[in-house]
């Protein structure tokens, strides 16, 4: 029997900016789903994604940059519309 060479899996999780929707009061609405977040950029690792959340703050300060997030594709995975049930 030959011996076959254990072959590792790696999985490349994306990181994802993601600013929550505003309120009318001008608030932002960080209960909303995930869904109604507006997707700001992608990035290949949590550290890039603060990076940039940090240069955005620092160039924009009153612009609400500040209310994003850095949120893992492992849990959550935007999508451009959400799933729609079948009624038949």
């Amino acid at each position: 029997m030959r011996n076959i060479p254990h072959i590792a899996a790696f999985a490349i999780v994306a990181w994802y900016l993601m600013l929550p929707p505003p309120a009318l009061t001008g608030e932002r609405l960080f209960y909303a789903p995930l869904l109604e977040w507006k997707l700001v950029d992608e990035f290949d690792s949590k550290s890039a994604c603060q990076q940039m959340r940090l240069k955005l703050i620092e160039r924009m300060p009153d612009s609400g940059i500040d209310t994003a997030r850095c949120l893992s594709g492992d849990d959550f995975h935007p999508s451009p519309e959400p799933k729609r049930k079948v009624v038949s």
